[in-house]
């Protein structure tokens, strides 16, 4: 494969060895800066296991990258089979030590590619391949995409650079620890909320439904919830922050990310029973305590018998970063 420098303007130029078809993938789609703030994280990477891997160890994890960036669906067994050579071994290991992603670059740049072309055949907001479906040999995968179905579901989201060493990051974290995984930020946030029951927002729970997103739930004291204006089952077309562009809602994630940012009022545009209406909502801090207690009545089979009994479940958080117990 082509050389490439990660922090030359001209980055994804010589990565012709893989990518196919240039004018379909076009390189600036990546962004230079991504790459290079990809390449400042990974070379953080050793620092997960600082002693140098032996080729089983780079093999293993070069596998399981491979299979969790697309093998079958995005890559075949010819990319593989170019991608695990003997000769590749040591490209992969520079890759692992932070000292060469070139081999990286060129991998989430052929399934960037074929991600694009799915979404020109079957526009941007078509999920990906069905489940089991697996590209045939050489060029042919371009007439496969044409018959192939997408599954239910989101989007698809084309792969971007620092999603591929993130998945590279977890897949390494995970093969020397099965309790570490690597979080995004996007989805730490996430987990932060859950643990200490305090977020900042407009107060949605969000689902994916038939390539739409539906309100699920109205966080109790949240500015969603208090306002009385969005309603469970509402489907959740736009968005925009303070009076700024609209921006189409298709992933949960990227959705609720767009809430987080920093911004004085946002604006719903929702769809009721067929009907459209727009809404307004100031983000606010709010602590999610609503279900702090939980009782439940069971019937417990006992040696004497049945038994009825009362379950509790208490859940609490202090305001700010504790966790009540």
């Amino acid at each position: 494969m082509g050389g490439c420098s990660v922090s030359a303007p001209t980055a994804w130029e010589g990565t012709t060895a893989l990518v196919e078809q240039r004018a379909v993938y076009q390189p600036q789609a990546y962004q230079v800066d991504a790459i290079i703030r990809a390449h400042d994280l990974f070379t953080q990477g050793p620092v997960l296991h600082p002693r140098a891997l032996d080729d089983r160890e780079v093999e293993a994890i070069r596998d399981a990258f491979l299979a969790a960036l697309g093998k079958g669906r995005w890559l075949n067994g010819e990319d593989l089979a170019t991608l695990t050579t003997p000769e590749r071994l040591e490209q992969w290991r520079q890759v692992l030590m932070g000292t060469d992603l070139t081999l990286l670059e060129e991998t989430g740049a052929l399934v960037r590619q074929r991600q694009q072309l799915w979404r020109q055949i079957h526009g941007p907001n078509a999920a990906g391949p069905s489940v089991g479906m697996t590209l045939p040999q050489a060029n042919h995968w371009k007439e496969a995409f044409g018959t192939w179905q997408p599954e239910t579901g989101a989007a698809l989201v084309v792969l971007t650079m620092d999603q591929t060493v993130q998945t590279l990051l977890s897949v390494w974290a995970e093969r020397f620890d099965a309790h570490t995984a690597l979080v995004p930020p996007e989805v730490s946030q996430t987990y932060i909320e859950a643990a200490t029951g305090i977020a900042e927002g407009v107060g949605l729970s969000l689902l994916a439904k038939d390539q739409h997103l539906v309100v699920q739930d109205l966080i109790s004291g949240g500015p969603a919830s208090l306002s009385g204006l969005v309603r469970t089952g509402d489907v959740l077309l736009a968005a925009r922050a303070d009076r700024g562009e609209w921006v189409p809602t298709s992933n949960v994630l990227d959705t609720l990310a767009f809430f987080r940012q920093p911004a004085a009022t946002f604006e719903l545009r929702l769809e009721r029973n067929g009907q459209p209406l727009t809404v307004r909502l100031i983000p606010a801090p709010y602590a999610n305590n609503a279900d702090a207690l939980r009782v439940f009545r069971e019937t417990l089979p006992t040696s004497q018998g049945a038994v009825s009994a009362l379950r509790l479940e208490i859940r609490f958080f202090y305001e700010g970063s504790e966790t009540g117990r």
